[in-house]
């Protein structure tokens, strides 16, 4: 008799980690690149672009979120897609692509590759890149689901007086309590490893929510580092 609690078979076990370590090393890598790119003296006020790893699983039938690439099922040993109304057959690790703007202000960049596929399922992943314009943050709750939702890693350095972007954080300075935030509901102090978490709207059609923890601060900056999530509707 076979048991129920046995352990997954090889191929599932071997997709689960190769899944988890691609997104582990992509996030990685993208983390080191976010911390250069968003720290102090963002260049253009209001311009905001959030880049991370994304992975994707379509069934025959189903369409790549926030984009016109339509998954048709495997055909002859690869991957049948409908591009902007064109058949694409893919091979594993051949790309897709995709750039379009989904609302006022908003561009999203898809940079995938096909993984892997079976009969009943396709397996994409990459990065998207989101850049804003006109952004506006404003404190308010986020919404439990959207047409599209991405999460990316995010790192920040702020001096004293200087706000998170994208969010309403803003870096007191040091005290005897610890490192002092502007824009918090409620207590307004963290030690190094404490959580901060800010949700609100960016835009229209563009909620957001970040949440970091406290690396290191001192009398002249803090740093940052942890996730944003954004909700878009077209």
């Amino acid at each position: 008799m076979s048991s129920l609690t046995g352990t997954a078979a090889p191929g599932l076990r071997r997709h689960h980690w190769r899944r988890h370590l691609l997104l582990l090393w992509l996030g990685l890598l993208l983390l080191l690149f976010s911390a250069c790119t968003h720290g102090p003296g963002t260049p253009q006020p209001g311009t905001l672009t959030y880049e991370g790893p994304q992975m994707y699983t379509l069934k025959p039938g189903e369409v790549l979120p926030g984009t016109n690439i339509h998954y048709l099922g495997p055909s002859g040993g690869m991957a049948r897609f409908e591009i902007g109304g064109q058949q694409a057959d893919k091979q594993k690790l051949d790309s897709l692509f995709w750039s379009s703007s989904p609302a006022s202000g908003v561009t999203i960049d898809l940079r995938l590759r096909v993984l892997w596929f079976t009969d009943a399922e396709v397996h994409v992943a990459g990065t998207a890149k989101v850049s804003l314009t006109g952004t506006d943050p404003r404190p308010g709750p986020v919404p439990d689901q959207a047409p599209l939702h991405y999460q990316m890693p995010v790192a920040y350095s702020l001096a004293v007086g200087e706000t998170a972007p994208g969010a309403g954080l803003i870096y007191e300075g040091q005290t005897a309590e610890g490192a002092r935030f502007g824009g918090l509901q409620g207590y307004a102090y963290r030690q190094v490893g404490d959580s901060l978490r800010w949700e609100g709207t960016l835009r229209d059609r563009v909620a957001v929510r970040q949440d970091v923890r406290l690396l290191q601060y001192d009398d002249q900056t803090a740093r940052l580092a942890g996730t944003v999530q954004l909700w878009l509707t077209p």
